[in-house]
């Protein structure tokens, strides 16, 4: 029937309206067998196109609700869960037990984890995902299995302050004190967090919890005493410390309570800390002080040259008076000499302070001339070219190469070499050496030949170190061919040797064309004439070299026998011109023999033409231009223009005076005269201030979007023009039917007087209005929780079903401190007339037996305390009852000791928990052990050692290793926690072949001190006098435990020493001396240290 009913539904909307769409069936969970799907429609309402969507920012968190809370963010969530069909209820804002109902139905269906309580997931759920699934109303809810735990809040006397009860599901829960069921002004005093089991029966383990308070008023605040004391445990001053139950303070010395004089030595800052039950852990605080020693005042005496560089320093140390500081030359490197008095006065005040704090002696380099070689040498033979000496001077010296040393060479170190001369005379470097190349060019002859023999011309060339190709030169060779060409290669060795040195090109003279023969003359009687000779000619040859007789060319002509007038056949050869004789004689003989056979002619690069005489430039006047406020008379701008002889107008730039306005003319005329002087100049151009108009009114253009929260697109936006200052916007609802705003209705923008605005767009978040759903056949049935023995009503929830049959689980949790009598479950069926029964569903209780109140106890402590130090030697912890007990000393538990005063102590342990008195204490002293049997001690050892002294100095921020001793070969006692920086005790420096250490002691905290060594260099402005130690090798009378901590709690360096060790003496502290040991504690590295003077038997 339901399907059927559904489907006629279904097809009745299709038909109704073409603006509903597609039906949309409720998911329902698939472990219900038969389930009935819910038909719901969508209809989409008529609006204008859509503005264009603008996405919106991610919902801010939303709080957690837990059952209990009230206010409007519960009645917004019941709301929601009411529209969805989970809450069937009133919306109260009150989250009760039938909210946290709806919220687990909403969590089961929704696949969330179902607690009851709406945190972020379940909240994100409910107001954003448009996937949410509705209540499907014909479900019976399932109720998870779970265990109701009792919880209670008791006082330490026992008084019940309230209860409350968790519902625990299956596994590990953890369960925190509800403070709303707590009355204010009272403190939890138990673990804040008790862990419950639950099965998968439902049973819990443990099946109720408690939480134990106490009242503030009850709180009494812990006094617990502070004692000052001195090295020598002398007790300087007391005072005390009142601290609240249950929290931890540092506590800090009052210096104004302990006597002038003395300086704290253990750590400034000890924490103490009050448990919950009124014990302070420690029960005493103390802090001790070391007097100290007469005041001194430590004076730097510092030696600087007149740059002012430091060159050495010393330190001097005064009581209070007036002294003379002498200047040391030893103090000072050699090669320097004061400048200046020798003596300076310093005076010491009473409280320790020097003026001047510091003495300074200046000394000027004496001045030393040294003479330095210098050597020009040859880089592949090593060979000297050329020794000089340079005269260098103190200080420092520049030695510049001079290539004219080293002809034919080129320079490849470098050119500049710095030569430093100490006031001793040494210069470094000795000697200053030039590193040349020798340069390679060597002269390669080209000749250019005949085939056959004979030299058609040539020229000669020059090449550098390496290979070169040759192309002939022979364009004054016409009518020839190259026989051997196009190129030939010539390689240049770095000793100078060309390979080959003459290089030679063969050329073939081109064929004339063949004259015919000549007609045979008709024969005749008169007899042929005699034949004629040949002609007779020689070949001269013409050469053309630079003045520095290189071959630049050449030429070949034949000459008949005679006397000729030979010039060459070029003038200028590229920039060179035939220089001498024009001309030159050669005689040809019959012969034809030519004298000479070789001409030479000679050319050069031409003179320049001399340049004509250049004219004076005209004189010319530097006009200055000034733009002047005439309220004020002074220039605000200036411009300059430079002019030549003549008259020249100068208009004046407004450009230069935003914001001023010109009051004259605005041109004026200069003149220049011949000698350069202008009139006038400068010129001056007046102007006054322009009055600007009002500003324009600030004004912001804000749009105000009206978003879809479900979506993130804009459903519509409006825009405001905005004056400067605030302005209250509000939401525009009624132009957005069938939305609902979400937040508030109004927001505030501030117009700022740039024209900005914040914020801007203004953001209205708006979630559609769901129509309600068809409303479902339904009865309400309403469940009772009686109390069984008066048979009245306690409680009742009521629950909406429909027709069919239904289980209601019975719910414990609303019936705290009530046991539920007959089963958890009854069915109930609802009829197609809407009727239900049972209905009302009731539910037996009877009240729960509460468990007698925790008893009273208290938690005294016992402290048994050495008398004559103060310190604790024991302590012990007793649990009591209410009432008077008495506590008796544990003698046998502290050999050795007596005890001092009774032996038993009556405690009261009152109603309210507390003890008196608490802590219990027993004080003991020290038993005096039996003398030995006289026996004739060994004679002490007479050994004399150097007394250590300290200053205190401040160490810069930074990171420091320390060792042992003063050396990295020295065994380190900070490999993991370097020291950091701050204050010290300084007490030298020592060398022992590793560079300069200071030897410091400073605090670790917690009452710890670490005595050690630092590199000297690595402490920046620290200076440090030498400290004097010995070097007795004695042997151990007794055992001894090697320390680094001779101020606080003596910790170990070693394992222990023991009698007849070796050791090597240093100096003396107090009580202590200052030893090496060759190896400490196997590791294969000396370490120093302190041991008890006792165990030298000294």
């Amino acid at each position: 029937m339901d399907l059927i009913r559904a489907l006629l539904v279904y097809m009745s909307l299709l038909l109704s309206s073409s603006a509903v769409t597609s039906p949309v069936l409720t998911p329902v969970p698939a472990d219900f067998a038969t389930p009935t799907p819910i038909v719901t429609t969508t209809v989409a309402p008529t609006r204008s196109p859509a503005p264009t969507l603008v996405p919106t920012a991610t919902p801010a968190p939303l709080a957690t609700l837990y059952m209990g809370d009230r206010g409007a963010a519960v009645r917004t969530m019941q709301q929601r869960l009411k529209d969805l069909g989970y809450l069937t209820g009133n919306v109260d804002g009150i989250f009760g037990q039938q909210t946290r109902r709806a919220v687990e139905r909403f969590q089961h269906y929704n696949s969330l984890s179902v607690d009851g309580i709406a945190g972020p997931k379940t909240l994100n759920k409910l107001y954003y995902d448009r996937n949410v699934i509705r209540n499907p109303v014909d479900v019976a809810t399932p109720r998870p299995v779970s265990a109701n735990v009792p919880v209670y809040y008791y006082t330490t006397r026992g008084v019940l302050l309230g209860s409350d009860t968790v519902v625990a599901l299956p596994g590990s829960t953890i369960i925190v004190p509800n403070p709303a069921r707590v009355p204010l002004n009272h403190t939890l005093i138990s673990p804040s967090r008790v862990t419950v089991q639950v099965d998968t029966q439902g049973r819990a383990n443990p099946a109720s919890v408690y939480f134990t308070y106490q009242s503030n008023a009850e709180l009494t605040p812990v006094t617990v005493p502070i004692f000052y004391r001195s090295d020598l445990n002398q007790l300087l001053a007391t005072d005390f410390v009142t601290v609240p139950i249950g929290q931890s303070v540092v506590v800090r010395p009052n210096a104004a309570k302990v006597p002038s004089g003395y300086s704290l030595i253990t750590s400034g800052a000890l924490t103490l800390s009050i448990s919950s039950r009124g014990v302070p852990t420690p029960n005493v605080l103390t802090f001790f002080y070391r007097q100290n020693a007469p005041v001194q005042a430590t004076v730097p005496v510092l030696y600087r040259d007149t740059n002012g560089a430091l060159i050495g320093s010393e330190t001097k140390s005064y009581t209070a008076g007036t002294y003379t500081v002498t200047a040391n030359d030893a103090a000072v490197p050699s090669g320097y000499t004061l400048q200046g008095s020798r003596t300076q006065q310093v005076t010491v005040s009473a409280a320790g302070a020097a003026s001047p704090s510091v003495i300074t002696f200046t000394y000027a380099p004496n001045v030393v001339t040294v003479s330095v070689p210098v050597e020009y040498v040859d880089q592949v033979s090593g060979t000297v070219i050329h020794s000089d000496t340079f005269s260098a001077r103190t200080g420092s010296n520049t030695v510049t190469a001079n290539d004219s040393f080293a002809p034919g060479y080129t320079l490849v170190s470098a050119r500049q070499v710095a030569v430093s001369v100490s006031n001793a005379g040494q210069a470094t470097p000795a000697k200053v050496t030039f590193t040349y190349k020798r340069v390679i060019s060597v002269p390669v002859e080209v000749h250019l030949l005949l085939e056959g023999g004979g030299m058609l011309g040539g020229y000669s060339i020059q090449l550098g170190e390496g290979s070169h190709t040759i192309v002939p030169n022979d364009a004054f060779l016409s009518g020839y061919t190259l026989l051997d060409g196009p190129s030939k290669t010539v390689t240049v060795d770095g000793a100078g040797t060309a390979t080959p040195a003459i290089v030679t090109f063969t050329y073939r003279k081109d064929q004339q064309p063949t004259t015919p023969p000549a007609t045979p003359a008709p024969a005749t009687d008169t007899p042929a004439p005699a034949t004629t000779a040949p002609e007779v000619s020689a070949a001269v040859t013409l050469w053309y070299k630079d003045t520095d007789g290189g071959l630049r060319g050449g030429d070949v002509i034949n000459l008949a026998p005679g006397t000729h007038q030979v010039s060459p056949t070029m003038t200028e050869l590229g920039d060179l011109v035939l220089q001498g004789p024009k001309t030159q004689t050669v005689t040809v003989s019959a012969q034809g023999v030519a004298k000479p056979a070789e001409l030479t002619f000679t050319y050069a690069k031409a003179a320049p033409p001399p340049q004509p005489p250049q004219p004076l430039p005209p004189a010319e006047a530097k006009v200055e231009v000034q733009y002047v406020d005439q309220a004020t008379g002074a220039a605000v701008a200036t411009e300059s223009f430079t002019y030549t002889e003549g008259t020249y107008t100068i208009t004046a730039n407004d450009a230069l005076m935003p914001g001023f306005v010109r009051q004259e003319e605005a041109t004026v005329a200069v003149t220049v005269n011949v000698d350069g002087a202008a009139s006038p100049n400068p010129v001056v151009f007046n102007y006054a201030k322009e009055e600007l108009p009002p500003p324009a009114p600030v004004e912001a253009v804000v749009e105000v979007h009206y978003i879809d929260q479900a979506t993130g697109g804009m459903i519509g936006a409006e825009q405001l023009t905005l004056g400067e200052g605030q302005h209250t916007i509000t939401a525009n609802d009624s132009g957005y039917a069938g939305y609902v705003r979400q937040g508030d209705a109004t927001v505030t923008v501030t117009v700022n007087a740039d024209g900005s605005a914040s914020p801007s767009p203004v953001i209205f978040n708006y979630l559609k209005e769901e129509a309600p759903p068809p409303a479902p056949i339904e009865v309400q049935v309403e469940v009772q929780y009686k109390d069984q023995a008066t048979d009245t009503v306690v409680t009742s929830e009521s629950f909406a079903y429909t027709e069919g049959t239904h289980t209601v689980n019975a719910n414990d949790a609303l019936m705290p401190g009530f046991v539920r009598q007959g089963e958890a479950a009854a069915t109930v069926t609802v009829a197609a007339g809407g009727t239900a029964s049972p209905n009302p569903v009731v539910f037996n209780y009877v009240k729960e037996e509460l468990p007698p109140p925790a008893p009273v106890q208290a938690v005294v402590e016992v402290h048994y305390i050495d008398q004559t130090t103060g310190g604790m030697i024991g302590a012990e912890q007793l649990t009591l009852g209410e009432g008077q007990h008495t506590v008796t000393a544990n003698d046998g538990g502290y050999a050795g000791y007596v005890r001092q005063g009774e032996a038993t102590i009556t405690v009261t342990v009152n109603a309210d928990g507390s003890a008196s008195p608490s802590p219990v204490i027993f004080n003991y002293a020290k038993e005096e052990a039996p003398p030995p049997a006289p026996e004739e001690a060994p004679p002490a050892p007479q050994v004399s050692l150097p007394q250590l002294n300290y200053t205190d100095a401040t160490v810069p921020e930074g990171s420091y290793a320390v060792y042992t001793g003063p050396g990295e070969t020295y065994y380190q006692t900070d490999a993991e926690t370097p020291f950091t920086g701050g204050a010290v005790r300084l007490y030298g420096s020592v060398n022992a072949g590793q560079g300069d250490w200071a030897l410091i002691a400073y605090d670790l905290g917690g009452g710890n001190y670490r005595m050690g060594y630092v590199a000297l260099a690595t402490l920046e402005g620290i200076t440090a006098n030498p400290v004097h130690l010995a070097a007795e090798a004695l042997t151990l009378t007794g055992n001894a435990t090697l320390t680094e901590d001779p101020y606080g709690n003596n910790q170990m360096l070693s394992a222990g020493l023991t009698a007849g060790a070796g050791v090597k003496a240093l100096a003396a502290l107090d009580n202590w001396v200052y030893v090496e040991v060759a190896d400490l504690s196997g590791s294969g590295q000396p370490a120093r240290g302190l041991i008890p003077k006792a165990s030298l038997g000294i």
